[in-house]
């Protein structure tokens, strides 16, 4: 997805002043922890003013992609944590994967060559890992209990399999 493009659909999500209101709270909850003033954060990762980020710290303005993708690139801030809350604030402090584990190979049927190429994108694209990141977060917040009972189905069908 183009810059352009991410940033018209991030414009185009409609959140609530208190969702707005969380956001800028977490936001300047960071930006005081790593020392910054607004103009040296804006300075420091060459996007915005330090008005634009007073009116998202205050909850007046929605951040767009472009902020949050070097916001978070810059100070490796956890864009879940930014959005929705969900720790840790920072990427470093995330559990890591032991290097022995492999993802196993999936036959996604007749999307495997489409899902396949995504997952080679997310490798070299940043921008593309936070979008596609932000979209299963918000899939799985929506659709919590339809996954849970596509998960018994599946499992229920893995078990008989098995017999």
């Amino acid at each position: 997805m183009s810059t352009a493009k991410s940033e018209k659909h991030l414009k185009e999500q409609q959140l609530s002043p208190e969702i707005l209101s969380e956001i800028g709270q977490r936001l300047r909850s960071i930006r005081k922890t790593l020392d910054l003033t607004q103009r040296e954060l804006t300075k420091q990762i060459d996007v915005a003013s330090a008005s634009y980020l007073s009116e998202i710290e205050s909850g007046k303005t929605k951040p767009g992609f472009e902020f949050m993708y070097r916001f978070c690139g810059h100070y490796q801030v956890n864009p879940m944590y930014l959005m929705y809350g969900d720790e840790p604030q920072f990427l470093k402090d995330a559990p890591q994967s032991q290097p022995e584990e492999k993802i196993p190979e999936y036959d996604f049927g007749n999307n495997s060559e489409l899902v396949h190429g995504m997952l080679r994108i997310l490798e070299k694209s940043k921008m593309f890992e936070f979008a596609f990141l932000e979209f299963c977060h918000r899939y799985n917040r929506n659709n919590s209990k339809e996954i849970e009972e596509d998960i018994r189905l599946y499992n229920e069908r893995k078990l008989k399999e098995s017999q």
